[in-house]
């Protein structure tokens, strides 16, 4: 299980990761490098397209249009991946431990007879 140690160390690189790449945005906003963004979009409108972004879910409104804003977010995609998917692997034998159980036919059909059971 994870410590609040390294939630705390996830946290902040979550935290460090979007302000970077929203200053590298914000920087960027007046190129049309963004549809959506534009030279009177501030640091906030930014920093919130680098989260929303990094948290996978996107938004509509704002896309990139040129290369270089297609490899920023590449590369932000990149950084998600190493931060948040690969310590999923550390789970991997605490959530998912199901050694040595197997389940047969039989054990199928006696649990469909005892729900029958209970249903009539």
């Amino acid at each position: 299980m994870f410590t609040l140690d390294e939630i705390k160390k996830k946290l902040m690189y979550f935290c460090i990761v979007v302000l970077c790449f929203g200053i590298i945005i914000y920087g960027l906003r007046d190129g049309d490098h963004f549809v959506g963004l534009n030279e009177t979009s501030d640091i906030l409108d930014c920093v919130f397209y680098a989260s929303i972004t990094f948290s996978g879910s996107g938004y509509a409104e704002i896309y990139p249009q040129t290369e270089i804003g297609k490899v920023i977010l590449l590369v932000l995609s990149v950084v998600k991946i190493l931060i948040i998917i690969l310590p999923l692997e550390k789970l991997e034998g605490e959530f998912f431990e199901v050694a040595d159980t197997k389940i047969t036919l039989e054990d199928v059909n006696e649990i469909i007879e005892d729900l029958d059971k209970i249903n009539t």
